[in-house]
């Protein structure tokens, strides 16, 4: 699947029109933003939108590549509750911008390769809660390669973590509030 001319597109799952989509299982497809220049941020589409109380979404086995914004975003709009009960496994994320940027609760983001991405491989919002164990994450540029923040909690576990040479961290930061 490719974004448009203009970068836009990406696959939606749950709208103002039709919230709270369940049982859902993407598989075996590639994602492709097509951006020039990943590292820059924009709020473009995402490769895979979940919104508005839409549940139980299995993401397996995908490949996204040159997103600017997100592989997968998922949050709701005013008036509609969060997803929730969110999985991605076993997939490749490669030059994009953000791979996972979430306010669901219940995600699990288990046995995905992120290599050659910008900032947060997760980033988990709005006291959702989550796991993320057994991924790869490497050359990434950011310091913040991992953030659950205004309230949330992600166990992160049994990750292999290889800063990019552009890297601007040295070492390790954790936040105990989170």
């Amino acid at each position: 699947l490719r974004a448009s001319d203009d970068w836009s597109g990406g696959l939606r799952i749950g709208t103002e029109s039709q919230p709270e989509v369940e049982h859902v299982i993407i598989l075996n497809l590639k994602f492709d933003g097509q951006w020039p220049d990943y590292t820059e941020d924009s709020e473009g589409d995402d490769g895979i939108n979940i919104r508005n109380g839409s549940h139980h979404v299995w993401v397996h086995h995908c490949s996204f590549t040159n997103w600017i914004d997100g592989a997968i975003d998922a949050k709701a709009d005013a008036g509609f509750p969060i997803p929730h009960h969110i999985t991605i496994s076993k997939s490749y994320f490669t030059k994009t911008h953000q791979p996972l940027a979430v306010a669901i609760n219940y995600l699990t983001f288990a046995r995905n390769h992120c290599i050659d991405v910008t900032k947060r491989c997760v980033q988990l919002n709005l006291r959702g809660r989550g796991h993320m164990v057994n991924n790869v994450v490497e050359d990434w540029r950011a310091a913040s390669i991992v953030a659950p923040k205004d309230g949330a909690q992600l166990l992160v576990d049994h990750n292999l973590f290889k800063p990019g040479p552009d890297c601007d961290t040295v070492g390790t930061q954790t936040r105990k509030d989170t």
